[in-house]
């Protein structure tokens, strides 16, 4: 009796450890490769039997194979999605072309649908399309960020980093342990990495299925942290300022006099008592550093990296120093400088009052002071890892204080011009006010431009 419980008991263990092995095994990721088919025969199977005794479990390849190549992908078995390189699409490309999508989809799908290891068609990548056209594509990947999805389920992670280095194998191991069906690696870093590192080299080779933990992390190296570029701008026009103060004895003296005893400050630059222009000069460049420090901490905030190759894939004329964060900050630090060359000179010219230029260089650029302290929290706000909302309202109130700049320039300017003044608040505030208002509601009926914003903030 004791000899048929023992066999019981052992028998239910058994199964027990089965089922435990086999959920491990069916937890584990499997490995899928980004790959670029090369067009030479001989390069396409050598790199094709590199990944196949690697135990690669899926291909994504950028290309349609061609006859001899799908010979060659059934001849290792390894399973294959075949990437459409339709990518950056807003909500209204998809409209425009959601027919012939899914006519190249379908024709595609029918090509290789006879094919043992053809395993789908990634229809799309780092889109927006409508809710309504979202459920027409279920069948087929996706790729979103960096997630592959399929029916609305992630599976799997796209280690887009190409860098073999403690830090990107980190993230390779952190997600193969989510258990996600798939974890997708580039074909060069998969190559590099394995080069670089014998003993996970040795692993997939041996083993279908990797366990997360048997891989081996090398050691990072030390490295002192250093100044972010713009937190080094940012010193450097405080620095400005420090050299400013100790350039015009007058400088500290003059700041709270235009805040706190304005008429003051505007008479003396109307009599012509303050001439100095080099103080507004700095303002002016000053104002405009200061953002292209606030358009980059908004890039940063709202926009991925992905984000910022889908608006250089759509506006590439923006990307004047490269398809970076840096570009946008270049650009709108030039797009802020002309249009405050603009708005002076368009205070300066109809008022006959003003004999100097600097007259209006100065009552235009002090209110610019705000601006140390707005653009100095948002780089602060953003570092610090505060709310997108917090940083948002600061560069509103940047905005609404360079607006301000222009009617309060004018409104004091006015002053000394007796009957003409009516005439020059025309020519200048209301004519301002009208046009920013024609470019809000331009800018906010544009559809194409709010299509382009949606696909980079989104994705």
């Amino acid at each position: 009796m004791k000899s048929l419980r023992s066999n019981i008991y052992g028998f239910l263990i058994c199964i027990f450890l089965a089922l435990s092995i086999n959920s491990q095994l069916k937890a584990q990721s499997k490995i899928g490769v980004r790959w670029t088919a090369p067009d030479n025969s001989i390069q396409f199977d050598a790199e094709i039997e590199f990944l196949s005794i690697h135990h690669i479990d899926l291909i994504i390849i950028d290309e349609i194979p061609s006859s001899d190549q799908l010979l060659s992908l059934e001849r290792f078995n390894i399973p294959f999605v075949i990437d459409l390189d339709n990518k950056y699409l807003t909500e209204n490309n998809f409209n425009i072309r959601s027919g012939q999508l899914l006519t190249d989809i379908k024709s595609t799908a029918q090509r290789f649908d006879s094919s043992s290891t053809f395993a789908g068609i990634l229809a799309f990548k780092h889109s927006s399309p409508s809710d309504s056209l979202s459920d027409i594509f279920s069948e087929y990947y996706i790729q979103q960020s960096d997630s592959l999805l399929r029916s609305n389920q992630t599976i799997g992670t796209v280690l887009t980093t190409l860098n073999p280095d403690a830090s990107s194998l980190y993230g390779f191991k952190k997600q193969l342990e989510q258990d996600l069906t798939f974890v997708v690696v580039e074909f060069d870093w998969l190559e590099k990495t394995l080069e670089d590192n014998p003993e996970i080299k040795e692993l997939l080779l041996l083993d279908q299925y990797v366990n997360p933990a048997s891989i081996p992390l090398p050691k990072a190296p030390n490295q002192q942290p250093s100044a972010h570029w713009s937190v080094i701008v940012l010193v450097l026009l405080w620095i400005s300022l420090a050299v400013n103060v100790a350039v015009n004895p007058t400088y500290l003296e003059t700041i709270p006099r235009y805040f706190n005893a304005h008429r003051f400050f505007v008479d003396d630059i109307m009599s012509y008592r303050e001439r100095s222009s080099a103080s507004a000069i700095f303002l002016l460049f000053q104002h405009a550093l200061f953002g292209g420090l606030a358009v980059y901490i908004l890039a940063k905030t709202f926009i991925s990296k992905i984000g910022l190759e889908a608006l250089y894939y759509h506006l590439p004329y923006m990307a004047v120093l490269g398809q970076n964060y840096f570009s946008l900050f270049v650009l709108a630090t030039i797009l802020i400088l002309l249009v405050e060359l603009i708005a002076l000179i368009w205070l300066y010219a109809p008022n006959k009052e003003m004999t100097h230029f600097n007259q209006a260089l100065n009552l235009f650029t002090w209110i610019f002071h705000l601006d140390f302290i707005l653009v100095t929290l948002m780089v602060t706000a953003y570092f610090a890892g505060l709310s997108a909302l917090f940083i948002s309202l600061l560069a509103v109130a940047y905005l609404l204080i360079w607006f301000s700049s222009f009617n309060i320039t004018a409104f004091a300017a006015s002053k000394r011009l007796g009957m003409n003044r009516n005439s020059y608040l025309m020519k200048t505030i209301a004519l301002h006010t009208f046009i920013s208002l024609l470019v809000l509601v331009f800018i906010i009926t544009f559809d194409a431009w709010w299509d382009v914003l949606e696909l980079v903030v989104l994705v």
